[in-house]
This record gives structure tokens, C-alpha cells and sequence, in this order.
């Protein structure tokens, strides 16, 4: 039996490909995903067919296993952003007491526009507000009395 040769480069993957390696590296977070929307599934069936008791069993269900599931992808981003190898390097720096090497307090490829882009907008002064503002008030007043 002849395998196919992929159309895609060897350094690329596609969407399926890619999501099979995350479901590879953890697996506890698509159980989690299977188990609530079973539970949400067992709810739905057990709404329509009017049992209060399971269908209050199944919600209380998803709940936990929605609650696990993000469990388990905190702990797995945790166990794959942290690795031991960077660990050990970054308690070396720190016991040789060699800092880690600042963010550039600019970022030097920001689009910067210039102040005179932007056309000067004329403001209304507070004082000239209020004086028109009194002046309606009192128009106001005077088309009210009888």
C-alpha cells in the first residue's frame, strides 16, 4: 500500500494537522470538550422528555466537566510554555545575578503620525457656553409665565 504524497510543504501543516498535534499534546482538554457536550446533549434530552431530577444531574454535570477541561488547558499551556530546559537556564541567570535584557522602551517601527496631520479643531470657551446657556434659561422662564 502506496502512501500519498502531500501537496503541503514539508514545514506546514493544515488545520487538521495541526489540531490532531494539539489533541496529541493535550488530550485531557478534547475529553473535557466530548464529556460537556455530552452532558449538554443528556440535558437537552432529559429537558425534553420532562425529567427535572437527570436534567439538573446532566447541568450539574457540564459544570464540572467544563470546569476541568479549562483545568487541564491552564496545567497543559503551563507544562509546554515552561520547560525544564528554560527553567534551569533562567535560575542560573538569576543565581550568577545576570538580569534578563529590558524591552526597548520604544518600539523604533511605530507609525508615528505628526501633530499637523491632524487639523486643529476650534473649542468652544467655557464662558461662552454659559453665557448662551443663561441666555436660554432665561427665554425660557420669560415664554413660561402666563
Amino acid at each position: 500500500m502506496t502512501t500519498p504524497i502531500s501537496s503541503q510543504p514539508t514545514g506546514e501543516m493544515t488545520y487538521f494537522q495541526h489540531g490532531w498535534q494539539k489533541c496529541k499534546q493535550q488530550p485531557l482538554v478534547p475529553i473535557g470538550a466530548a464529556a460537556t457536550t455530552a452532558a449538554l446533549l443528556g440535558a437537552t434530552a432529559s429537558l425534553r422528555s420532562g425529567n427535572r431530577k437527570s436534567f439538573q444531574v446532566f447541568l450539574r454535570a457540564r459544570v464540572v466537566a467544563q470546569g476541568l477541561t479549562v483545568v487541564a488547558m491552564v496545567v497543559g499551556a503551563y507544562a509546554l510554555t515552561n520547560k525544564p530546559e528554560n527553567a534551569a537556564a533562567g535560575r542560573d541567570r538569576a543565581i550568577r545575578g545576570q538580569l534578563p535584557p529590558e524591552p526597548p522602551a520604544t518600539i523604533p517601527d511605530a507609525d508615528v503620525r505628526p501633530q499637523d496631520e491632524y487639523p486643529a479643531r476650534e473649542r468652544v470657551k467655557v464662558s461662552d457656553f454659559t453665557r448662551r446657556l443663561r441666555e436660554a434659561e432665561a427665554l425660557d422662564k420669560e415664554q413660561r409665565r402666563p
